[in-house]
């Protein structure tokens, strides 16, 4: 005896790309969008949305940023974040510059000193690209403003490697009495 297939339940044809009548005008965009991208992948072209956006940088994030046209630095910022030591900028962005032409590590260690960097490149509507890196030079502090330090372990290292001059002023001031006290038992 031969069973009789019942046909599978199949759902009706819907079209990514006609809106239905219950999403929002921003839903049916994004549909379309997503489907456009779908089609573009499976042809292996890039969607017109995209094409006009660098790459993210295989190499040196520095050697991209040097590369760059004027024309392209009209669309693109550079913004700096202090990682390490731990600032707050209270009631101020949390970056602490923005650059509009190619910068490198020694142009942040001239302008900004010693520290843990994060860098981001910028267009108007999203982060392009991103490098994080670390500059230690015992004879270029870290330039902030000493109320902007945060209260916290990680900057216990900051302040043993730059005291403070008042801070140095006590302990030239102890070096100087154990000198005497040495002195004065010889």
């Amino acid at each position: 005896m031969r069973h009789r297939r019942e046909p599978e339940h199949q759902e009706p044809e819907t079209s990514t790309l006609e809106p239905h009548h219950t999403e929002s005008a921003a839903t049916h965009k994004r549909r379309r969008s997503a489907a456009r991208n779908e089609d573009a992948e499976k042809q292996n072209v890039t969607p017109k949305s995209h094409a006009a956006e660098p790459k993210p940088s295989k190499g040196n994030f520095f050697e991209r940023l040097a590369q760059m046209t004027e024309a392209e630095w009209d669309r693109y910022r550079v913004y700096v974040y202090r990682r390490w030591p731990r600032i707050s900028k209270t009631g101020e962005p949390h970056y602490i510059a923005v650059h509009r032409e190619a910068i490198d590590e020694e142009f942040i260690k001239t302008m900004y000193g010693s520290g843990r960097y994060l860098l981001k490149l910028n267009d108007p509507r999203r982060t392009v690209d991103e490098h994080p890196f670390e500059i230690m030079d015992l004879a270029c502090p870290p330039k902030l403003s000493p109320d902007e330090l945060v209260d916290c372990p990680e900057n216990e290292r900051y302040h043993r490697l730059w005291p403070s001059e008042e801070k140095k002023s006590r302990l030239k001031g102890a070096l100087i009495a154990v000198q005497y006290e040495s002195s004065l038992a010889s």
